[in-house]
């Protein structure tokens, strides 16, 4: 049976804020004789956008958008802890609703962006801002032949406040459990690994830990099957 809904994400970088809000400048406040600082400001806006598949479109017909209120991260190093600054960024990143690949190639991007500024450094400068204004989309596709069951769901949804976050004990008290197949996490869309561990909502699908708590505290229905945890 073919699986009703396809899942795809993206993740894009503001290059040119980078350019215009990245700087050197001298800090008065560190000593002279201290070695240069970097400091990575990462700005995130996640997009969720649920759609239908229409047979006579390229395009499909977005039903829904959500867009949570944007995050930020700063993440200090000095000049020699950029050499190992991937791991630090990857592992300061978590929080962002994104797997460990994206991840991996974000870090990656901008410790090599920040090698690039630190090349170009004025001697007499000892400080370094570098500014990453990120956009996340996730995009659920369902086929069209759940499009009015979907549509009346949603608009019953939204009339009952979808958008309302789950009580913090009911996160918390989520079960751990360790996997006997591999899988797709659905909000990440990255791998479930055989052996590995997820997170087990009461209706029984399976997610990232991070993944579905960061989702709950957003929305009180399972992203799959809209199963709804208890609210305040």
């Amino acid at each position: 049976m073919q699986d009703p809904m396809t899942c795809w994400q993206a993740l894009f970088v503001d290059t040119r804020q980078l350019e215009q809000k990245s700087f050197t400048s001298q800090d008065p406040a560190l000593p002279a004789s201290d070695e240069l600082r970097l400091n990575f400001m990462f700005s995130c806006q996640s997009v969720y956008l649920e759609c239908i598949s229409v047979h006579d479109s390229p395009q499909p017909e977005v039903l829904r958008r959500l867009c949570p209120p944007s995050t930020q991260k700063l993440i200090r190093v000095n000049l020699q802890q950029l050499l190992t600054a991937r791991r630090t960024i990857r592992r300061k990143l978590k929080y962002l609703p994104v797997g460990a690949s994206v991840r991996r190639k974000l870090s990656e991007f901008a410790v090599k962006k920040a090698w690039d500024v630190v090349e170009s450094t004025p001697v007499e400068h000892n400080t370094v801002y570098l500014h990453f204004r990120m956009l996340i989309i996730h995009m659920h596709v369902f086929d069209e032949r759940h499009a009015t069951n979907l549509t009346t769901q949603r608009s019953m949804e939204e009339h009952e406040g979808c958008w309302v976050p789950a009580v913090e004990s009911s996160i918390e008290s989520l079960e751990s459990k360790r996997l006997t197949e591999a899988g797709t996490c659905s909000i990440c869309l990255e791998d479930l690994v055989c052996g590995g561990e997820g997170v087990l909502m009461p209706c029984s699908h399976v997610f990232h830990g991070d993944c579905i708590k960061k989702w709950l505290r957003t929305s009180h229905y399972c992203p799959i099957c809209r199963f709804e945890m208890p609210t305040s």
